[in-house]
């Protein structure tokens, strides 16, 4: 290997479980999540996790259906993306800054069937389940008491967890929609070997490493 070189083992799975079950294997009490005053370690995430794959069992939701996030950047956030698609389920992250409208046609188009969505968003997100046949359950990720027929994040996730499904590299894991200058928005499918090649081609431009932290500014919804 030449310096400077980066060396990046592709597990033989090639899904989107085993990034977070190495880690929290080979590093269990490092820390893997900052959000504000809490440190989450890759042992405690990967639990917490774990439990969001028991929940979509538990919501109905069968392999392959559609679960979608609408708000910032979060914990929460944070763990639907590793969690939906390591479940065999796919993932929507949906833009907060779009109008009703728009991301009404994003539900349709997809087939979305449970929404997490923040604070800032329920009113919306309820309005969006008025209008869209397929949304059936929206799942708060706030503190405090719920309102009728919302689900409480936490309290969803607090459960013994799943095991990952592992699978073919190419089925899908994400559908990450176009901003919709040209025409309606298209829903680009993305699989888990399109996502962990990104991640490693960011590895090798970047040279992350362990010691490092990472300041996540972009919207997580954004390519």
């Amino acid at each position: 290997m030449g310096l400077g070189e980066v060396s990046v083992t592709r597990h033989s799975s090639g899904d989107l479980s085993w990034p977070l079950a190495r880690a929290a294997r080979l590093h269990p009490h490092a820390p893997a999540v900052v959000w504000g005053e809490r440190t989450i370690t890759y042992q405690e995430l990967a639990h917490r996790v774990g439990g969001l794959g028991s929940a979509l069992d538990e919501l109905g939701l069968a392999a392959g259906a559609r679960a979608g996030f609408l708000g910032v950047n979060s914990l929460a956030h944070v763990e639907c993306w590793l969690g939906v698609p390591a479940f065999d389920r796919v993932l929507v992250d949906l833009n907060f800054r779009l109008a009703e409208s728009e991301l009404a046609f994003m539900v349709d188009d997809c087939e979305l069937e449970v929404l997490v969505v923040d604070a800032d968003q329920l009113p919306v997100a309820r309005a969006l389940r008025e209008r869209c046949p397929s949304l059936r359950e929206l799942v708060l990720d706030a503190p405090g008491p719920l309102a009728d027929g919302v689900i409480g994040y936490e309290d969803l996730i607090d459960r013994p967890p799943a095991a990952c499904v592992a699978g073919d590299e190419h089925r899908l894991a994400a559908i990450s929609y176009t901003g919709g200058t040209t025409g309606a928005p298209k829903g680009v499918m993305l699989s888990h070997a399109n996502l962990l090649a990104n991640a490693r081609h960011n590895l090798i431009a970047t040279g992350h490493a362990h010691a490092d932290r990472w300041l996540h500014v972009c919207p997580m919804f954004h390519v």
